[in-house]
């Protein structure tokens, strides 16, 4: 199944105190989405990457894919504001005919090759999407009120905390951006466009503990190490 990269990037890593999008970070000498996208490029079906960078990092994504990816099919675009803006922009990118996209968080550079051969091997004829989950291991509370206070325990038993990459049928996803747009919704990752606009079932298959994604200084701390090891 022929399908493409979606790499929303354009975060900008405040949270990391960091002076530069969070994507170009270096880990092991290698900028942080490199990482990422090398795992996908390796499949031989991955016939095109888009990358949504920030608007004034552009250049600078750029000239990291000449270096990186100088024989291979990777592009790079303007991000939005969001995540959802920055993987509509990608998504309409797109130069090559394919049956499906995978969208992948450049801040996921620990993704596996095993991850995506199975998230690709769940997208059959049946479903629109797959995407990978990992069992809630902290107990949940819902809280409300100011000062916040426990309202409920969650149950977590049919709970996962979801990853990426999340592979979606092309017309899907391109119906379900489309739709948004129209109406103005948002969420916080593609699956839920599917799931409020009723478009198709979502399967979730085993995610991957390693597939953290890296918002605070520990978790790149950890990664770089990793990585290293690699």
């Amino acid at each position: 199944m022929r399908f493409a990269l979606l790499m929303p990037a354009a975060g900008s890593g405040v949270r990391l105190g960091a002076g530069t999008p969070k994507a170009l970070l270096e880990m092991a000498g290698v900028p942080m989405f490199v990482w990422a996208v090398r795992s996908f490029v390796a499949f031989a079906d991955c016939v095109e990457a888009v990358i949504a960078a920030p608007p004034d990092s552009v250049n600078a994504f750029q000239e990291r894919v000449g270096k990186f990816f100088p024989k291979t099919n990777v592009q790079v675009v303007s991000g939005g504001s969001t995540r959802q803006q920055s993987v509509s922009l990608a998504l309409r990118e797109l130069r090559t005919d394919c049956e499906a996209v995978a969208i992948h968080d450049a801040a996921r550079p620990l993704v596996s090759f095993e991850l995506i051969q199975r998230v690709l091997d769940g997208l059959t004829d049946d479903v629109a999407a797959v995407v990978p989950g990992i069992p809630v291991a902290d107990t949940l509370k819902r809280i409300g009120g100011r000062p916040p206070s426990i309202v409920a325990t969650i149950d977590r038993q049919d709970l996962l905390a979801i990853q990426t990459p999340q592979v979606v049928r092309r017309e899907i996803g391109v119906e379900a951006h489309r739709m948004a747009e129209e109406t103005q919704f948002a969420a916080t990752d593609d699956v839920a466009l599917i799931e409020h606009f009723d478009l198709g079932e979502t399967r979730v298959v085993e995610g991957d503990p390693r597939n953290f994604k890296i918002t605070t200084q520990e978790d790149l701390d950890r990664a770089r190490v990793l990585l290293e090891r690699r």
